[in-house]
């Protein structure tokens, strides 16, 4: 139960992308962020987006602007940076606690010199009072990125595996039960290409290079391919191949983003996970299902469904949950986000418990 709190407490650490915006018709991330796969630094177009499309009110010109104006990016230059606090609250039969912590601090500065982008944060581990490394320094993403055409693109470094959703919700299922949780940055060489009716990403990953032997350190290789459905919506499948000094894996996944009639949307993705520790093979399946509404502007109410059992042979390896919640934008730099869930875990007797949080950003 100590491991579950901890997971829940943790693990909504968000990072800036928002995959709804393929349904406004950006089915390509780099439309708005310097990274080929979303989050992080974003572009000139990107922030103004921020401030048109995404926010309730507009505000005053420049507001967009890194720190509402006050610092100018160049073409050379692009700044950003995160903040990001968290309110928790879990409720069971053997528990009722909540937490207020800080999640992240960050800075990042994109600087491009000819083809050459080199992109790097630097901040402190956020997280809390009992994680280990909290205050610590911390460099999330640190990559040298080659725009080698318009369509493709070579990417060295330290970014995070592009396998599904990139969902900024790390809580989700889909997410930390496989490996892709907060702070799963790692090592990789990537190449992408893109076209208007696709893309597609091929990575090898080298694991955390800085503890290279543990045996929990994976080196995996994975390919993300999405297809563009009538420049609106979004359908991708994924593979990867990981090993570990103790383990190895196959994880198949398909995505989507969709747009549906009347301001509706629905994001999905689906796993499953073949994992061999010796002469044993355990089967993993995990969802997750959102529907959401566009038509306020800058607010997002939406309904999530979660699935999640580790072990297909084992019925008290399962977790499931549904809730509701909703994000806001009020202005350029500013964001809230609330979700309130009722969670099942069968570990190996049921407990449900009631979960919910509420997030603050601000970005740079």
């Amino acid at each position: 139960m100590k491991a579950l709190l901890l997971l829940i407490f943790i693990a909504p650490s968000i990072s800036l992308a928002y995959v709804e915006n393929v349904t406004h018709g950006y089915v390509n991330c780099m439309a708005c962020h310097v990274s080929q796969s979303g989050g992080g630094v974003l572009t000139d177009y990107g922030r103004s987006l921020s401030k048109e499309l995404m926010s309730t009110w507009a505000g005053w010109d420049g507001i967009e602007r890194p720190l509402f104006g006050a610092v100018s990016n160049t073409e050379a230059v692009k700044i950003g940076g995160n903040f990001r606090t968290i309110q928790t609250h879990l409720k069971n039969d053997n528990n009722s606690q909540g937490r207020n912590f800080v999640m992240q601090q960050n800075i990042e500065v994109a600087a491009r010199y000819m083809d050459l982008w080199v992109v790097a944060t630097a901040g402190v581990q956020g997280g809390p009072s009992q994680t280990p490394t909290k205050n610590d320094f911390l460099s999330e993403r640190h990559y040298i990125s080659w725009d080698v055409t318009d369509e493709i693109k070579l990417r060295g470094g330290k970014f995070r595996r592009n396998y599904g959703l990139n969902d900024p919700t790390h809580t989700r299922l889909t997410k930390s039960p496989l490996g892709f949780g907060s702070n799963s940055e790692s090592y990789q060489l990537e190449f992408s290409k893109f076209s208007e009716t696709d893309e597609i990403f091929l990575a090898t990953d080298f694991g955390d290079i800085n503890d290279p032997k543990t045996t929990t350190n994976e080196k995996s290789f994975l390919i993300n391919y999405a297809r563009y459905i009538e420049g609106k919506s979004k359908l991708g499948v994924n593979y990867l191949y990981g090993e570990t000094g103790a383990s190895r894996r196959n994880l198949f996944g398909i995505y989507s983003i969709q747009k549906i009639p009347n301001e509706f949307y629905f994001k999905g993705e689906i796993d499953y996970q073949q994992n061999f520790s010796g002469e044993t093979k355990t089967n993993l399946l995990a969802s997750t299902l959102t529907f959401g509404y566009q038509g306020f502007k800058g607010l997002l109410p939406y309904f999530v469904v979660d699935f999640l059992q580790r072990d297909l042979k084992q019925h008290n390896t399962r977790t499931d949950l549904a809730g509701l919640g909703f994000q806001w934008f009020p202005l350029a730099h500013f964001e809230f986000q609330v979700e309130y869930h009722k969670r099942n875990d069968r570990t190996p007797r049921k407990v449900t418990s009631d979960v919910s949080w509420l997030m603050f950003h601000f970005y740079l």
